[in-house]
């Protein structure tokens, strides 16, 4: 039984493929099983695939006949086959440094309680050029040194406002826990990973490396790239900050950020005109179903007349 098993979703990504499995095999670690899919590739992907298809390392190959249209699908099918005891979701447009399993790997054995493991990124663009990192975050000086956190902390203090492991290919999580929380969400189409680290930090712990071991692609071709700033990303961030309110219901902290963070929400797709009063009322309903603060009441008040004043201000001035 391996120890790891890797799955390799590839789409149209002929040109990245050498570099990914090659990646992959030079790792330090060598007890794993690699899961190859292809998504009814067009390109010459297949091609530079057959140089790899008699490694001994290669457990499965899934060719599609038509594209499935969502990565993600692809992602939990890969995991189906999966025998290892840690996932390492390895896209075909990113690679790693040969240590990057081992490091992964140790962290994960000494301490059982955690579900992933994860490492700073370095993005790339289609050349090859190196171009800075991915997370300008606020609270950016603390990607800058290892950390192990309970989950709960890193869901609420983190990945409530913003996805803080912007790219699968640097986490290898633990299989049980991908499993027990269902596997990554079928019905998202950009923030599935985001939301899959929620599900599984709400059951387990996180590990961080400040080394650079993984590199993560960016092209102009790429799903992210085309879906980030629409409607789509906004529909999925909703439903992981509903999740986390749901979740939250048993420690009033948690509930009280995680309320202020929907309600943010709401108030800032209002603004945008992407919901209308009635929407908003019954997200409202909901929340204050669950967290009825008379703080936060106040604070629902305030922004109400707010944002009514600033729509109808917005109005007057098209019509003059």
């Amino acid at each position: 039984m391996p120890k790891v098993s890797i799955i390799i979703p590839n789409y149209n990504h002929a040109r990245f493929l050498k570099k990914r499995m090659t990646s992959i095999i030079e790792q330090t670690f060598q007890d794993f099983e690699m899961i190859f899919l292809d998504d009814a590739s067009t390109d010459n992907s297949m091609g530079v695939f057959a140089e790899y298809a008699n490694c001994e390392k290669i457990s499965n190959v899934i060719i599609n006949d038509k594209n499935s249209g969502n990565v993600f699908a692809q992602w939990d099918r890969g995991c189906h086959y999966a025998k290892g005891e840690y996932i390492w979701i390895a896209e075909t447009d990113d690679y790693a440094s040969p240590e990057f399993l081992e490091n992964m790997v140790e962290k994960l054995d000494k301490y059982d309680w955690l579900g992933m493991a994860y490492c700073q990124s370095v993005k790339v663009n289609e050349d090859g050029t190196l171009t800075g990192f991915p997370q300008p975050f606020k609270h950016s000086a603390r990607w800058t040194r290892e950390y192990i956190n309970d989950g709960l902390s890193e869901c609420y203090n983190y990945l409530l406002y913003a996805n803080t492991i912007p790219n699968a290919s640097a986490v290898v999580m633990r299989r049980l826990c991908y499993n027990k929380v269902g596997g990554v969400p079928l019905d998202t189409h950009l923030c599935g990973d985001w939301f899959l680290w929620v599900k599984i930090l709400h059951q387990a712990g996180i590990y961080y490396s400040a080394r650079v071991q993984n590199y993560f692609r960016t092209t102009s071709s790429s799903v992210r790239t085309k879906i980030t700033g629409t409607k789509i990303r906004e529909d999925e961030y909703f439903k992981i900050a509903d999740y986390m309110l749901l979740q939250s219901s048993h420690d009033p902290s948690l509930m009280r950020d995680a309320a202020y963070q929907s309600a943010r929400l709401w108030f800032e797709r209002l603004l945008l005109g992407g919901a209308d009063w009635r929407s908003i009322f019954k997200a409202y309903k909901k929340i204050l179903s669950m967290y009825h603060s008379v703080i936060f009441i106040c604070w629902l008040v305030f922004m109400f007349v707010l944002t009514f004043f600033n729509k109808s201000r917005n109005a007057i001035s098209r019509l003059t």
